[in-house]
């Protein structure tokens, strides 16, 4: 909300009392609070949290590597 009141103060104190502009200035920040974090925020989150997902699928990927690399040392240490 903070992000949003303080353009709408500004403009609306040079056309309406304060009396006015207040209960106007809260209004309009409840909503584009609302829209901007439907709109923007949230699929930010969730953009991130699949960045997140897809490193732990790295991850996982490159410790199966690992673990196939070492077992094949192993097997190939015993049989030798």
């Amino acid at each position: 909300m903070y992000l949003w009141h303080y353009p709408a103060a500004v403009y609306l104190r040079e056309l309406h009392p304060w009396y006015l502009t207040a209960p106007i200035v809260l209004g309009f920040s409840i909503a584009m609070a609302a829209a901007s974090y439907w709109a923007i925020e949230r699929p930010l989150q969730r953009y991130r949290r699949n960045l997140r997902g897809d490193q732990r699928d790295v991850d996982a990927k490159v410790a199966s590597i690992e673990d196939d690399r070492a077992s094949r040392a192993a097997t190939a240490a015993a049989t030798t």
